[in-house]
């Protein structure tokens, strides 16, 4: 199934890159609850661990809301993808080969409280998590796409999850459960 993904692949689209800022860590969800009122009606997943803090994933109304009261925007698709990449076109987050060994500890990471794990966790850029689900904000559409989602389906129980892993991979945000995501913090450097 991956296999078309890898070799029929055409070279990365050159694109500038404006310069930016990204969030290391997708939005916990302690961050979110003190500084928005979140829908008791969406069936969340849960990520909570002993070793949080852990990341939420918000409609796109609680999203909405969030960034503008914090001032924050969603990455565009094209900088997702460039930091997922690393400067280079990698296939997989995290590299050009399938990673190997226990993902939780490092691709599919979904608690932040190890600085140990994290920094393991964390591509040439420092940024963390990107094994999961993330609004990103598309051009030319008045939308929302989603990258990442890998890490809730770890442990993968077969060919179709270990795609999630693509640095390519793109999933309209109605196919999420209950049309959530996670968000990524950015905001642009001023010139």
């Amino acid at each position: 199934m991956l296999k078309p993904l890898v070799e029929g692949r055409t070279s990365p689209e050159e694109k500038a890159v404006r310069p930016f800022l990204m969030s290391r860590f997708p939005l916990f969800e302690w961050v979110a609850e003190e500084n928005i009122d979140l829908s008791g009606d969406l069936e969340r997943p849960d990520f909570s661990t002993e070793e949080g803090p852990y990341p939420i994933y918000l409609s796109t109304r609680e999203a909405e809301k969030f960034l503008s009261k914090s001032g924050y925007r969603l990455p565009w698709d094209h900088e997702w993808e460039y930091v997922a990449k690393e400067l280079r076109s990698n296939i997989f987050i995290g590299g050009d080969k399938l990673p190997r060994g226990d993902l939780s500890k490092n691709v599919c990471l979904t608690s932040f409280g190890s600085a140990s794990k994290n920094k393991k966790a964390s591509n040439f850029f420092g940024i963390a998590g990107l094994g999961l689900a993330a609004m990103t904000k598309v051009e030319g559409r008045n939308g929302v796409m989603v990258r990442g989602g890998a890490s809730g389906f770890y442990p993968f129980q077969g060919p179709a999850q270990w795609a999630m892993l693509s640095t390519e991979l793109q999933i309209p945000l109605q196919n999420m459960a209950d049309s959530l995501a996670g968000i990524r913090l950015c905001m642009d450097i001023p010139n």
